[in-house]
């Protein structure tokens, strides 16, 4: 995981501490660390390693919460909801 992004290593719960209280972190809130994270997760888990998922589950919750909120993701492209007919009538 730390070679491969190094955001997502760790619980997540200090980085989602850090970014509620302002501070900026780069990729943290990134599609790469999401997917990267949950996998890492799911074989840690089902390895029977003595982990504990609330961590993880914690940082996996509040990347999906903010790009849900946001709306926007430079990984995928999407620059806005508002850009599609979704929310209009």
């Amino acid at each position: 995981v730390v070679f491969i992004i190094p955001q997502a290593a760790g619980s997540g719960v200090p980085e989602v501490m850090a970014y509620l209280n302002g501070v900026l972190m780069p990729k943290v809130f990134n599609v790469r660390t999401l997917i990267v994270k949950l996998w890492s997760c799911i074989f840690a888990v089902s390895s029977g390693l003595p982990v504990g998922p609330e961590g993880p589950m914690i940082h996996l919750g509040a990347m999906v919460g903010a790009g849900v909120s946001q709306g926007r993701s430079r990984t995928l492209g999407i620059s806005s909801w508002t850009n599609t007919n979704f929310f209009k009538r």
